[in-house]
């Protein structure tokens, strides 16, 4: 009889401490995909304002439409109008997770 109960509680043990460490290994992972996207989101404001600054800076007289090639991310530019429209749309989206920021900037 004693052996049985040895052998209960030794089953009970394991099965909590085995529900126990899926829990730790599980919020683990979240917090890694949630680290990785805060930094995708960071990495992709980066780039919407870089291609902000160069827009702002750089002469693009007879230029529709600017694509940046990445492996990350679609980076975009199209000014809306004709060629001599001062309206531009921005867009980086990446390609893997759903993060995408978008913004209109007018040049003066």
């Amino acid at each position: 009889m004693k052996k049985s109960y040895v052998l209960f509680i030794t089953l009970v043990l394991v099965v909590v401490f085995s529900i126990l460490a899926n829990f730790i290994l599980e919020t683990n992972s979240l917090k890694n995909e949630a680290f990785k996207q805060k930094y995708l989101y960071l990495q992709a404001k980066n780039h919407i304002l870089f291609l902000e600054d160069y827009i702002l800076k750089t002469e693009l007289e007879d230029t529709k439409d600017i694509k940046i090639d990445d492996d990350l991310f679609e980076i975009i530019a199209k000014r809306y109008g004709d060629e001599k429209s001062k309206i531009f749309f921005l867009s980086v989206k990446n390609k893997k997770f759903d993060i995408r920021l978008t913004k209109q900037i007018v040049k003066e």
